[in-house]
């Protein structure tokens, strides 16, 4: 659907835990029916892999580089090197930023001893501070006859390693490689010096993967990217070794949702390494006592929790292709599904004897409270047995953003419900609300100046008891992070942490009910973070992961809380990273949009920030009016105002408060976002052109009437729909769509801009890109795009998402290049 302007591969070897510790050459591979297999052959188009003396065309044109333990047959020598890292450096300006321009050539000529077939070259190279790859057509190579190679590309070289050759999947001995080498070593080596922070480094330090603890506290079960796999690894904590470490599913499927249902055994969801042309979750079983993994139960999309008496039985989120999806209940030991309820009811919350006391119905655009008030009793409206004035629960999906309450769960108690509410407040608060009487009874906690929920991409987590529901804390977002315990036993074991790593943001993961073991992430904006275990009865505290490895000796910028003030007079928070080493003069700024629009940027570790900051750009990122967490008048003002305003003007003046200050260059300010933010992107180029040069729209919605279509064409979700209309129009969509819609504004559209779109996007489908890619090819020169086939809204792989942000710093740094000729914008109010 989208051109794609290069193909770049992400090297796993230089990520392989240990493979530094690995003396060998290397060898690429790639994927075919799950299984990684040596690259046979490499015809421009497609990638081939031996498989059972066979050649076969691999899955899809990805390869990896991996360690091999010996070289092919033959002596090669490499001569006539010439390389360019500039060839454009007497090209215009305009010249050197058009797309696909060449921006690096490679020449050399390859002699063998002997004649080779089956085969190809790889060059490495540094780009953008990460090592890089390109493979070169090459299918034979006769005895002393000299065989010229070239490479070209529209991609900045900083750094560029030697030529290896291939034959029958082996590296083949040359002068430049003459004897066996440590491939990693290489690889490191290449990267030093290379300007900023690595994409794949920082991707990698940013992956997180599921930890859990058995009841008591005796075994750690936890997910490991190894290299091709996901692998499922169980720990015994007395001794700290793995009692069970095997791989599971390929590295780019799902294997998460781990649950103990007994001392021994563990429940977990994993997608199957099958035929199909999807590939859908399961539900399976590992019993540490025979080190057997079988499957229990086909299309099971999610666990919701276990029965807190009765962990065996499981509330699980099922799929089925005729019923739709459901919430029902499952014994792993009998194999009973049963429970059920109402199929087409919506969801259910369970009590901690595993009865279902909430039911949430979603009917046409109207989402539907009812409750059990005992255990046995029929299902009634929840908002005719509530009391409470001005407490009311039911609402339409246009009204979401003025509702008032939301349920957490059940409480021990069964007659309990937690729930967020802001009766009388601009802001949610955490309250117990009673089934019996109708009435709060008591509030649990509350913030004068952050909303205590976990809706609208609220980032409230509510710390529970694994063997009840009973409320142990809390983790809110406030500027920064933050955690309260309720309970005293925990509170003291948080008070010790935050001794220990005192800069440092300590989270829970998961914990024993008697607080005698947890798993916590020790993190902050510069660093990805370390999972460690504590023990508290020993002071056992014994580090399991360290994610900041893979940035070992770099410099991390820091990421800075501040709010700045609005044209209107409002303050609006914000986060700015810098450069972590002092620039002279103004630096050139690149502003992040968050989508939703009712999520939030947070302080903590943002590798796109981080990535920036190490090439000299400023980033900021604003919680513009709309947001999340601030309370109802400062969400809506935002979003139900006109989308191109309020929203748009608050993160200009951001901008232009960092350009007030002088430390950011008006004349190099560029903008991206994905989802909404995307949508921003489009829409700030647009509104503000003197003040935005280029921009990056991910995932973008760029057309709303055609995304409303979609949105209840497929998937029949009415809820969204009225909610997404009641953003963009309200009752005057036919009056505001040419003032806020990108493709309808498609020729006010001049700067530079890349747009990106995974091909598996059911959220903000591909097409929102391919329109406004048409709106915009024969009206500005300067568009570039790439599509993700196997991407979806969120879910990207490690190398897609190494690749993004390369091309990302590619297009910046060509059109955010110094320059005097572009025009400063206005300045401040």
């Amino acid at each position: 659907m989208f051109s794609t302007p290069f193909r770049f591969a992400a090297l796993a070897l230089l990520l392989a835990k240990g493979a530094a510790t690995l003396v060998a050459q290397i060898q690429l591979q790639a994927t075919l029916e799950g299984e990684l297999l040596p690259v046979l052959y490499w015809n421009e188009d497609h990638v081939y892999v031996a498989k059972d003396g066979q050649k076969r065309r691999s899955d899809n044109d990805r390869y990896e580089v991996r360690p091999s333990a010996q070289f092919g047959d033959g002596l090669l020598t490499i001569s006539d090197v010439q390389v360019d890292l500039e060839p454009d450096r007497n090209a215009k300006a305009e010249d050197k930023a058009r797309v696909g321009a060449i921006r690096f050539r490679y020449r050399a000529k390859v002699t063998a001893d002997r004649p080779l077939s089956d085969c190809y070259a790889l060059l490495t190279f540094v780009t953008e501070g990460s090592v890089g790859t390109r493979m070169i057509y090459l299918p034979r190579v006769n005895a002393g006859s000299p065989r010229a190679v070239s490479l070209e590309m529209p991609l900045r070289a900083e750094a560029v390693g030697t030529l290896h050759v291939f034959s029958k999947t082996l590296e083949i001995r040359s002068n430049l490689h003459p004897a066996a080498y440590d491939g990693a070593a290489y690889f490191d080596q290449l990267s030093r010096g290379a300007k900023g922070l690595s994409a794949a480094a920082l991707t990698k330090g940013a992956e997180e993967y599921p930890y859990r603890l058995s009841d008591d506290g005796h075994f750690l079960a936890a997910v490991c990217r190894r290299e091709a796999k996901k692998c499922l690894v169980v720990y015994d904590l007395l001794s700290m070794k793995p009692v069970f470490d095997q791989p599971v599913v390929d590295s780019i499927r799902r294997l998460d949702d781990l649950r103990w249902v007994s001392d021994h055994e563990l429940v977990f969801i994993s997608e199957d390494n099958d035929q199909r042309a999807h590939y859908e979750p399961n539900l399976y079983l590992l019993d540490l006592s025979t080190s057997k993994i079988e499957q229990r139960e086909s299309d099971v999309l999610r666990i919701f929790h276990a029965v807190p008496t009765q962990p065996e039985i499981l509330v699980l989120h099922r799929w089925d292709r005729h019923l739709g999806s459901w919430t029902g209940k499952y014994n792993v030991h009998t194999r009973k599904t049963y429970d059920i309820e109402d199929p087409d009811a919506g969801q259910y919350m369970y009590d901690r004897n595993g009865v279902a006391r909430v039911k949430i119905r979603y009917d046409g655009d109207s989402i539907l409270y009812y409750v059990r008030t005992k255990p046995g009793s029929r299902w009634q409206d929840l908002d005719k047995i509530v009391k409470q004035p001005g407490l009311h629960f039911n609402r339409k999906g246009s009204q979401i953003l003025e509702r008032v309450a939301d349920i957490h769960s059940v409480a021990p108690d069964g007659d309990t419900l937690y729930v967020s509410t802001r009766l009388g407040t601009d802001r949610f608060q955490l309250d117990a609300l009673s089934l019996s009487t109708g009435l709060i009874k008591g509030n649990i906690a509350k913030h004068p100046k952050y909303d205590l929920t976990d809706s609208d991409f609220g980032l409230t987590r509510l710390l529970h008891a694994k063997r009840s529901n009973q409320i142990l804390g809390l983790v809110f977002e406030a500027q920064k992070p933050q955690i309260v315990w309720l309970d005293p036993r925990f509170a003291a074991v948080q008070k010790a942490l935050d001794s220990q790593f005192p800069d440092l943001f300590n989270q829970p993961i998961d914990w024993t009910d008697d607080a005698s073991t947890l798993i916590f992430k020790s993190a902050s904006d510069h660093d990805p973070g370390t999972i460690y275990v504590l023990q508290t009865a020993d002071h056992r505290l014994i580090p399991i992961l360290y994610l900041s490895e893979y940035l070992k000796g770099q410099t991390l910028a820091a990421m800075t809380p501040f709010e700045f003030t609005a044209r209107d007079g409002k303050k609006i928070p914000a986060y700015v990273t810098r450069p972590p080493s002092a620039p002279k003069g103004p630096s050139p700024l690149i502003v992040q949009i968050h989508g939703g629009p009712t999520d939030r940027d947070s302080w903590g570790f943002d590798p796109l920030a981080q990535f920036f900051a190490s090439r000299g750009y400023i980033v900021l990122q604003v919680n513009y009016r709309g947001s999340s967490g601030y309370g109802a008048a400062f969400q809506l003002a935002g979003l139900r105002a006109r989308l191109d305003t309020v929203v748009l003007d608050d993160i200009a003046d951001g901008v232009r408060y960092l350009i007030s200050t002088g430390e950011a260059d008006p004349k190099r300010v560029g903008v991206v976002g994905a989802s909404f933010g995307g949508w921003a992107t489009y829409m700030s180029l647009i509104k503000y052109p003197d003040l935005y040069r280029a921009g990056v729209a991910i995932s973008a919605i760029s057309h709303w009437r055609e995304a409303m279509s979609e949105e209840r064409w497929y998937f029949d979700n009415k809820i969204g729909y009225a909610f997404l209309k009641s953003l963009v129009g309200q009752s005057d969509f036919a009056a505001n769509e040419k003032l806020i819609d990108p493709y309808l504004r498609a020729s006010e559209l001049h700067q530079p801009i890349f747009i990106i779109h995974g091909g598996m996007d059911f959220t903000v489908s591909p097409r929102q890109s391919q329109t406004m890619l048409d709106a915009l090819k024969t009206i500005n020169p300067h568009v570039q795009s790439h599509s993700f086939p196997g991407a979806s809204h969120t879910e990207w792989s490690f190398e897609d998402k190494v690749i993004r942000l390369n091309e990302m710093a590619d297009f910046f740094e060509r059109y955010l290049a110094p320059t005097d000729s572009a025009p400063a914008p206005a300045a401040p109010k």
